[in-house]
């Protein structure tokens, strides 16, 4: 039983930094789309780049 316990709660904590990393890439993931959402960054970029070949 503590062996069995013990591998658990080591296999538990060896997981605890991919999950926090992978709950940090979902959460950034998900703000940049609400941003993008708000303020189309992709478009504007495009439109600014767009600009300034169309001038040349």
């Amino acid at each position: 039983m503590e062996g069995v316990l013990g591998r658990v709660v080591s296999g538990y904590y060896s997981s605890i930094p991919h999950l926090i990393k992978d709950i940090c890439h979902k959460s950034y993931q998900y703000k940049f789309e609400r941003v993008n959402s708000w303020f189309p960054i992709q478009g504007w970029v495009d439109a600014v780049v767009g600009s300034a070949f169309a001038d040349e």
